[in-house]
């Protein structure tokens, strides 16, 4: 059934753009370089420094899917999706 499903149902999202990638691998780098390193230390510690909130708004994570008139990117699901994605991705290693 799941294979006969496979073959006859269109896929349900497009291919990610150049730009989606993009996004992706640099919220991706930003997670290995600026987060991974330290997060066992932030936990222990139970803190989260402010300056990790101030480079991600920097490099646009935050207000993905909000109207650019109301500060945010304007972006679209996949790149909303993709930064999740390239956050789970630290879990995984």
């Amino acid at each position: 059934m799941q294979a006969q499903l496979r073959k006859t149902a269109p896929p349900s999202f497009p291919y990610f753009t150049e730009e989606h990638e993009l996004i992706r691998q640099t919220v991706k780098r930003f997670c290995q370089e600026e987060i991974a390193p330290h997060a066992a230390e932030w936990d222990s510690k139970g803190e989260f420094p402010r300056d990790l909130f101030r480079k991600a708004g920097g490099l646009g994570l935050f207000g993905i899917r909000i109207d650019p008139k109301w500060g945010g990117s304007g972006l679209d699901w996949w790149v909303h999706g993709g930064v999740h994605r390239s956050h789970a991705a630290l879990r995984e290693r």
